[in-house]
């Protein structure tokens, strides 16, 4: 989880499967290119979080990330398929995909995966 001073709520990381029953009602819309099918959320063993300043985050912010799954344990070709602002955020949270550990043996094509903040007074 992000961690700082100021007030936000992290609404989640909403892996593909997840997203459309989380949903609420203040949560920016996902994308439409956003495929709940393309979950690979079960194959996660340690999910590594983006760090950022509280102050920073935007009050709504959603990032589509696009990854596959080698066999190795990590995500490759990871990159960024779509997000709400242009920011660099959405490289850090690409990144925590880079860093994150799923099931080694596990292969898989074209995983997606929302991640979304909405900030709220504390």
């Amino acid at each position: 989880m992000v961690r700082g001073r100021g007030w936000f709520a992290v609404v989640g990381w909403f892996m593909a499967g997840c997203a459309a029953t989380s949903q609420q009602s203040d949560t920016p819309a996902p994308p439409a290119s956003f495929d709940p099918s393309s979950s690979c959320e079960s194959f996660i063993v340690e999910r590594a979080q983006p760090s950022r300043p509280a102050s920073s985050l935007p009050d709504r912010f959603w990032t589509l990330i696009g990854f596959d799954l080698d066999g190795s344990g990590h995500a490759v070709n990871v990159r960024v398929l779509e997000s709400s602002e242009p920011d660099s955020f959405s490289g850090k949270v690409a990144k925590s995909y880079e860093q994150s550990s799923f099931q080694p043996g596990m292969t898989r094509h074209g995983c997606q995966a929302l991640f979304s903040i909405v900030k709220r007074p504390a």
